[in-house]
């Protein structure tokens, strides 16, 4: 009922409720079962049961993915029917369990695809338009050519529909270049028996503006005084449009689109290349694919004119079957190997099991391109499909195997082993004398099935591969229809070993047995769809989950097995908890220009003394109760959490308490419980909340308390002795009973309790500092700082985890003017430590002499001014201005408060006038940079679809193709209208 809702209403003014709405909205509302991406993923489009196709945009400015586009398909309107109107969906969607969609009837965008192609091999990819396919087997094209995203304006006709394409759901589309490189084939596979090959045409047209301005380093301090923000300012150049689509091969792409030092040639290349784009122009000829059973997938292994080569493969239960670009079938492919050769490790042996598949699951393809000597291109492709199988065991028990299979291609012919070589082989299909022979002919195989090169013993469902190269690197696999990829090796060797250059990807695929496990991505749902991706810094993994989001993996590199982007909806606490963390740091700073020993005037002194104390959390003075007694509570509380702090970080608490709760939710008690009381999804319930508690609780103790806890050790070695006491008396254990502590008169230093004392915070505080670092480094948030990363301390490396770790968190969620500059989040973040731990100790052991203080804590403030000017510490410049503009009040603060320990009268009131002339002008020209800067807000076009009527295929001949006349073309809208929003 509810889960079909799938609007997203934040209008194009992007105010404040309009960003709430688009932070909260962004991502699918359930699963997500389809995922597809641009060759080197500078966009990615994700498909969900909401009915819902998603954009997302990276945005090389920020490091990350954001929402630009929104395709709202056509529900049927039984499923529109069904829908629970009014407060007891809510209530019902709240207590209710989360659903199963394996066993849920199929619904929303269950498959897409986007389109590309190239004039010539070494120019950059020209994107097109998006094909979408639901589950009641209706066709959707959205051309986002029509998108203009600095006027808002845009073409209506964005959207075309096909609704009837085919009579059951659309189960995959595939898509390929023809010889002409604005037309495609496109083919559609369906549960109605049936696929489909269809022909679409496009134009060239102009690569619509997404963003229209480029970077330049400017001076910080000026552009702080006149302009703020630090860093880069923005520049509008005419005519350099996005790169919205702009789709560039990975070999020939160059290192940082952005880079500085790019030279003027280049730029107008780039502008150039910015500007090539696809639009939609007609869709037509179809030819029908007829099968036995239901069509699993469809793949294109290349586009060949030639009646004799195989350009499309589709899979059934029964296995693949072979087509040529006419839709005449070529040959069925089987997962069958009659003496397969496979390393065992139990026998230390090669053995020879037979390989039957009786039920094939999946199939996935990957295809090369290899230039000759003559510089003629040659077409290269591999197909791998899984299948299961039951085989008998020498006791008589029987046993579940499941294989994956791997076939050779070479322009569209297929590869054979012959004595351990691979020839590649094409029959035509014989000549038949009669109308009848001919098509018995046409039903059947052409020619024997071929075995497949080898088969390795891999259990899984949804495949994958990689698309990098000249080789093939690894396969990723869902593992048992459940939340955790396996990536395992499919190459034996790499191709730059090698004197010779292989003949072709085949040729490197190594023994079945060898194979290794690469890594295992665990996800927070079960996973639905997943597509392996190459982009311009490796290969990557995008993967659809449960729970409507999208995350990227990274799969090469020192960042292998992380996930580096994730696309999906905010909740209210991502939201507002940056915000808060900002203010309450702020108030922590500014409070130490207040501090009790600065002589300020009696009218402020008082509130600014509680205000310190506050944000402090320091309430001894409050208590009427011995302080020897707060004290003792006091430091065994800070040492309590320290320890805490310290065994959570090395035994990655935080992480193992993930980990379970994942292996709960998808163990077969939990998924057959049917209600939410049972002994499962009551100790997953605990264990999730022991996760939130201990993620929280690292959290604050590396954030917010980071100010009170340092202050209260501070004030745990805080004595006072006499004038005449020699210092050689501390260290001989205060002989003379005459030193006591600051904070707690009663408390006699460096003997009894408080030498024990000082021996746990000298083996703590060391500890805990170290382990603060990685940390505050990323706000907290254990996820990014697994135990392996904790001793990799030479954070002045480029390449060290920790860095590594912050740039992550900085980059994984795009935060519109919340967004952490990446290439600066680790600096903005230990500079910002620093004070933390800095300004406390200073207050606390310089209060006898309050002019070394305030100097020393304006020394502080300064720094933390300046590193905010010169290293931008938010992408969004009008943001930025705020925090800068806080720190130069802070700043301004501690120099008044120097002003007031030199004029040394509390009844003066000219350190307050001084203090509001600085707070006046910071807020007046903070004003004149708000007016003058304007903000980059997201923008996110919303097209919908009208009802379309039925299209009618010519099923009594299979070979015809009939022009498609499309629906009436789709609606764009902006935004919703009040009422539609509020159903």
């Amino acid at each position: 009922g509810a889960r079909l809702a799938n609007g997203y209403h934040a209008s194009s003014r992007m105010g404040a409720w309009d960003m709430w709405l688009h932070f909260t909205e962004r991502g699918h509302r359930g699963r997500v079962q389809c995922v597809g991406a641009s060759s080197n993923g500078d966009f990615i489009v994700t498909g969900g049961v909401d009915y819902s196709l998603r954009v997302w945009k990276y945005d090389a400015r920020f490091e990350a993915y954001d929402l630009i586009a929104v395709l709202n398909t056509s529900i049927p309107e039984t499923m529109v029917d069904r829908r629970e109107k009014g407060c007891c969906a809510g209530l019902k969607g709240l207590f209710s369990k989360a659903p199963d969609w394996e066993k849920e009837a199929k619904q929303g965008v269950t498959a897409l695809e986007p389109t590309q192609s190239r004039e010539h091999p070494r120019e950059p990819m020209r994107p097109g338009p998006v094909l979408a396919a639901t589950a009641h087997g209706s066709l959707h094209i959205l051309d986002l050519s029509v998108m203009d995203i600095v006027t808002g304006d845009g073409d209506s006709s964005g959207v075309t529909s096909f609704e009837g394409l085919h009579n059951g759901v659309i189960t995959g589309i595939a898509v390929i270049p023809m010889d002409v490189t604005t037309r495609f084939l496109v083919g559609t596979a369906s549960e109605d028996c049936t696929a489909k090959l269809f022909e679409m045409e496009t134009e060239e047209t102009e690569n619509p503006r997404l963003t229209n301005h480029t970077f330049t380093e400017r001076n910080a301090i000026v552009d702080v005084l006149f302009f703020a923000g630090g860093g880069r300012r923005r520049k509008v150049v005419p005519g350099s449009d996005a790169r919205l689509l702009k789709s560039v091969d990975p070999d020939d792409l160059m290192d940082g689109e952005e880079d500085k030092d790019q030279d003027e040639d280049e730029e107008k290349e780039d502008e150039q290349e910015a500007k090539m784009c696809l639009s939609y122009k007609d869709f037509k000829e179809v030819t029908i694919l007829p099968h036995d059973k239901p069509v699993i997938s469809i793949r294109m292994l290349g586009y060949f004119t030639e009646p004799s080569k195989v350009s499309v493969a589709t899979c059934t239960q029964d296995g693949a079957v072979l087509w040529n670009a006419q839709g005449e079938r070529k040959m069925c492919l089987p997962l069958e190997v009659k003496s397969n050769t496979i390393w065992s490790h139990s026998q230390k042996k090669r053995v020879h099991p037979e390989v039957k598949c009786t039920e094939h699951i999946g199939m996935a393809t990957v295809r090369k391109t290899k230039r000759r000597v003559d510089n003629s291109l040659e077409m290269q492709a591999m197909l791998f499909m899984n299948g299961s199988m039951e085989r008998v065991k020498p006791n008589g028990t029987k046993e579940m195997e499941e294989w994956v299979g791997a076939w050779g291609f070479e322009n569209g012919t297929i590869g054979v082993k012959d004595k351990g070589n691979l020839i590649y082989r094409s029959e035509e299909l014989g000549r038949c004398e009669d109308e009848d022979r001919e098509k018995a002919a046409r039903e059947a195989v052409s020619f024997q099935p071929v075995e497949p090169l080898c088969a390795y013993p891999r259990k899984g469902t949804l495949l994958s591969i990689d698309q990098s190269g000249v080789s093939t690197t690894f396969a990723v696999q869902l593992v048992d229809k459940g939340d955790t990829v396996s990536v395992w090796n499919l190459e034996a060797v790499a191709p730059g070993l090698l004197v010779l250059e292989p003949d072709g990807p085949a040729s490197l695929l190594i023994q079945p047995g060898h194979e290794r496990e690469l890594h295992k991505l665990t996800h927070p749902s079960m996973v639905g769809d997943m597509q392996v991706i190459q982009d311009p810094d490796g290969p990557a993994l995008v993967v659809g989950c449960d729970n409507g989001a999208a995350y990227v993996w990274d799969l090469e590199g020192d960042d292998a097995g992380q996930i580096y982007a994730q696309l999906r909806s905010l909740s209210p606490i991502e939201i507002l908890l940056p915000p808060f963390m900002l203010i309450i740091t702020a108030a922590q700073v500014l409070s130490f220009s207040f501090g009790p020993s600065i002589p300020w005037n009696k009218e402020v002194h008082q509130e600014a003394t509680v205000v310190h104390n506050f944000m402090m959390l320091d309430f001894k003075y409050t208590l009427v109760i011995d302080q020897e007694q707060v004290f003792w509570v006091e430091m065994k509380i800070i040492c309590s959490i320290i320890g805490l702090f310290v065994i959570c970080a090395l035994y990655s608490v935080p992480q193992k308490l993930e980990r379970k709760a994942l292996r709960i939710a998808n163990s077969t008690q939990y998924r057959h419980e049917n209600t939410g009381w049972g002994i499962a999804h009551i100790f997953l319930t605990g264990v999730e909340a022991l996760h939130s508690i201990s993620s929280l609780f690292m959290q604050l103790v590396s954030s917010v308390l980071v100010v009170p806890m340092i202050q209260s050790c501070a004030q745990a070695v805080d004595c006072i002795r006499p004038d005449d006491e020699s210092w050689v008396n501390i260290l001989l254990g205060n002989p003379h009973q005459d030193i006591h502590l600051a904070s707690a008169p009663t408390v006699q230093c460096y003997r009894g309790e408080h030498i024990r004392l000082v021996e746990v915070l000298f083996l703590l505080l060391p500890c805990y500092l170290f382990l603060l670092i990685p940390y505050a480094a990323v706000a907290g948030d254990a996820r990014y700082v697994p135990a392996a990363c904790l001793y990799d301390w030479r954070f002045w490396k480029e390449e060290n985890s920790w860095r590594l770790a912050a740039t992550r968190k900085a980059t994984e969620v795009h935060l519109a003017f919340l967004h952490v500059t990446p290439k600066l989040a680790f600096r903005s973040q230990l500079v910002e430590l620093m004070g933390k731990i800095t300004l406390p100790v200073i207050s606390t052991w310089t209060t006898s002499k309050p002019m070394t203080q305030m100097v020393l804590i304006s020394f502080i403030g300064s720094i933390l001014w300046v590193n905010s000017v010169i290293a931008a510490p938010y992408v969004e410049r009008k943001f930025c201005v705020l925090v800068q503009d806080v720190n130069l009040f802070t700043l301004c603060a501690m120099c008044c408060g120097i002003f007031t320990v030199y004029k040394d009268d509390p009844t003066s009131k000219k350190p307050i006038y001084a203090l509001m002339c600085c707070g006046v002008v910071v807020v007046l020209m903070m004003a004149c940079q708000m007016c003058f800067l304007t903000a980059q807000k997201p923008f996110v076009r919303t097209f919908s679809c009208r009802k379309a009527r039925d299209t009618t295929i010519m099923e009594e001949e299979p070979e015809a193709r009939v022009q498609i006349e499309p629906e009436e073309e789709g609606l764009c809208e902006e935004e919703y209208a009040p009422e539609e929003a509020a159903e």
